[in-house]
C-alpha cells in the first residue's frame, strides 16, 4: 500500500507554509478568513518557525477557491512579504514554491527572500 506524501516525510525539513491551514490575521488567535491579510502563517515542519508580517500594508491576503480550487496567499508584487526564522543554512538547500506571476507584471520579485 502506497503511503500518502507530505513535506513531512523529507529528511532535514526546516519549513513548511500550506496556504489551506495555519494562516491568521493576528499572532494566532484569529483564524484568517477569505480576503483577511495574514499577519501569521504557522509552519508546518514541527520546527515553529512561522512566517510573520507585522506590518500591515506589507500582509499578503487570502483568497479561497484559486488554484485548483485550494486556497492561495495573494502578494502584490511590489512589498507584500512574510518572514520566517530559520537555522542558518551552511550547505546547499532545495526550495519548493508554487507562484503565479502575471505576465503583466514590469517586474518580478519573489514573496521569499532568496
Amino acid at each position: 500500500m502506497l503511503t500518502r506524501f507530505t513535506p513531512a516525510r523529507l529528511p532535514g525539513l526546516r519549513l513548511w507554509l500550506d496556504a489551506s491551514t495555519g494562516l491568521f490575521s493576528d499572532d494566532g488567535v484569529t483564524i484568517a478568513a477569505a480576503d483577511a491579510l495574514v499577519y501569521r502563517w504557522n509552519d508546518r515542519s514541527g520546527n515553529g518557525s512561522n512566517a510573520l508580517q507585522t506590518t500591515e500594508a506589507l500582509r499578503p491576503q487570502l483568497k479561497v477557491g484559486v488554484f485548483g480550487g485550494r486556497p492561495v496567499l495573494r502578494f502584490d508584487g511590489t512589498a507584500d512579504h512574510m518572514l520566517a526564522t530559520i537555522a542558518t543554512l551552511t550547505q546547499p538547500f532545495t526550495a519548493f514554491v508554487v507562484a503565479n506571476i502575471a505576465a503583466s507584471a514590469a517586474t518580478s520579485r519573489t514573496p521569499l527572500g532568496f
